[in-house]
Formats: structure tokens, sequence, C-alpha cells
């Protein structure tokens, strides 16, 4: 039991992490093209 939930907690920290480098990757991709500009 133990180890399903912690399973499932780490394939969710694993997505999360993912989503938060995406978000902040295209973060620094739009402030380049503002300082471009």
């Amino acid at each position: 039991m133990y180890v399903l939930i912690f399973a499932i907690g780490f394939i969710i920290g694993i997505l999360l992490n993912i989503v938060i480098e995406g978000i902040s990757y295209n973060i620094i991709k739009n402030n380049k093209k503002d300082s471009v500009k």
C-alpha cells in the first residue's frame, strides 16, 4: 500500500517538475523576445 502511494507521489512529482520547467522555459523565451524589441 505504502509503495503504491510512494509511486503515485513520485510520478506526480516528475510531471509537476516537467510542467514547471516547460513554463519557466516559455517565460525565458518570451523575455528574450521582449528584450529583442
